[in-house]
């Protein structure tokens, strides 16, 4: 039985990191944090959730889009996958972590909004990086820094993350985040900006958009652990466009106010330290 489990795992995960990054759209799957909030079992933990998520930065069309989740969790270290983000708690420390950081934001291309869908489509970005982050108690906050290196937009980005995590009873936890993003100007002009000839393919007017904090927001998960190995996690994600992100003829076809809606079924297996 552990054997045939074993293997079925593995066929999972493989399934999951060879999806297309397409299907799962510019999804940020709740705060960036382990979730479900990770329990004081080591070990293994895949899932595989779905939510519905702006069809592009800006927009308000939206999709449903599927989301996998894989997380190891060691003695003060972590590896964690959540929708096209991952990484890597390094140091092995109590109250610190610190390490890699990695994700892949799809290319803008074949949207909903016909406007934006005749600009020229964006390519696929690989952000590479690192995260600091600092606990106490059920207080976490997180600094991260980002770097596109597939020169899709050849920026960078650096975000904030402070969250509150409250165990409501041995079966339910809350866990609630405040997020802020702070971007380049190049990455500002690849998803924000019209120029000339964009403006010739879309009518929409040409505008720059400079480098500034893009965005601030805030996620809820509401996770169940009452089972032995399952967990079940909703999630619901706002954020707000800010000024030059804000005031963009792309994000002026949709909403500044971007939301997710998602939930996330998880099997943890394995254990020991």
């Amino acid at each position: 039985m552990r054997h045939r489990l074993s293997v079925a795992v593995l066929v999972t995960a493989v399934a999951i990191v060879t999806m297309p990054t397409g299907v799962l759209a510019q999804v940020d799957y709740g705060s960036e944090t382990p979730v479900p909030v990770p329990s004081d079992r080591t070990g293994w933990t895949l899932g595989l959730g779905v939510a519905a998520a702006p069809d592009y930065e800006g927009s308000d069309d939206y999709k449903v889009v599927p989301v996998p989740y894989i997380n190891w969790q060691g003695e003060h270290r972590f590896f964690n996958l959540t929708g096209l983000t991952a990484k890597a708690n390094v140091l092995g420390v109590d109250v610190i972590e610190f390490g890699p950081r990695l994700r892949v934001r799809p290319k803008r291309d074949d949207v909903d909004n016909n406007r934006v869908d005749d600009m020229k489509s964006t390519d696929t970005a690989v952000e590479l990086g690192a995260f600091v982050a600092a606990s106490y108690e059920r207080w976490r906050g997180e600094f991260w820094f980002s770097q596109d290196v597939a020169d899709a937009y050849d920026g960078q980005l650096a975000g904030f993350e402070g969250s509150y995590t409250y165990p409501i009873n041995p079966s339910w936890v809350l866990k609630t985040a405040f997020t802020t993003t702070y971007a380049s100007g190049r990455y500002m002009e690849t998803y924000f900006g019209v120029d000339a000839e964009d403006s010739q393919r879309s009518g929409l007017r040409q505008y720059d958009a400079s480098a500034g904090f893009k965005d601030v927001g805030g996620d809820v998960a509401l996770s169940y652990t009452g089972w032995q190995s399952w967990g079940l996690t909703g999630v619901f994600s706002y954020d707000r466009l800010l000024d030059d992100a804000e005031d963009s003829p792309v994000t002026k076809e949709g909403s500044a106010n971007q939301f997710i809606f998602g939930a996330l079924l998880t099997y943890k297996f394995g254990g020991g330290s």
